[in-house]
């Protein structure tokens, strides 16, 4: 799945945020991300000024993002179309603010590192059980859940869990290995790199 343009992910490229508060990002996840996100991306862009707030629900994060000028949103977009999800979360989040997508989720992210599955789970983890395709971001939301729960259905750990295994998974997750595997994500880390140049 390309990424889209520059000019459909919201305000213009050569956008930078004022008042030298840094960035402020706010995402779709539970506050134990905070942490775990900000060192992951920190790993791949160098020292940067970002601030990183989980917000429970999608919902959520789109309303924070809306009240804060110069913000970006961080949200999975759950195999929708991503021309249609901007065309339909632009108008909502403002001209100024940004928007980035973890395609179709978070979870791609960590199927695009097998390494740190198989670090997290341990034994009896089936890498076999992950899909085949290479671009992660366009494998459906339903697949990865199922992949993620069979190739960890025998491990000495228990199943992947949501909300329990991702913030040990981030921490072990290698940027590098997203970033060349997901194109949404080489958006937001280029884009964090460009605004904090």
């Amino acid at each position: 799945m390309a990424p889209a343009t520059w000019a459909i992910y919201g305000c213009p490229a050569q956008y930078k945020a004022s008042g030298g508060d840094g960035v402020q990002l706010y995402m779709e996840g539970n506050k134990r991300l905070r942490a775990p996100m900000s060192q992951f991306i920190r790993k791949i862009t160098g020292p940067i000024d970002l601030k990183i707030t989980p917000c429970n629900s999608r919902d959520d994060a789109i309303k924070q993002c809306m009240k804060d000028v110069g913000a970006m949103l961080l949200i999975d977009s759950e195999g929708e179309e991503l021309r249609s999800l901007i065309s339909r979360i632009r108008p909502q989040i403002g001209p100024a603010n940004r928007a980035f997508f973890m395609v179709q989720k978070m979870e791609a992210w960590f199927i695009a590192d097998r390494n740190a599955l198989l670090n997290h789970f341990g034994a009896g983890f089936r890498e076999s059980a992950l899909p085949q395709n290479p671009n992660v971001e366009e494998v459906p939301p339903r697949d990865i859940d199922d992949a993620l729960r069979n190739a960890t259905r025998n491990c000495s750990k228990q199943r992947y869990v949501k909300g329990r295994d991702d913030v040990g998974l981030l921490n072990l997750l290698n940027p590098t290995a997203v970033y060349n595997a997901c194109p949404n994500f080489k958006l937001l880390v280029d884009h964090l790199r460009n605004t904090n140049s």
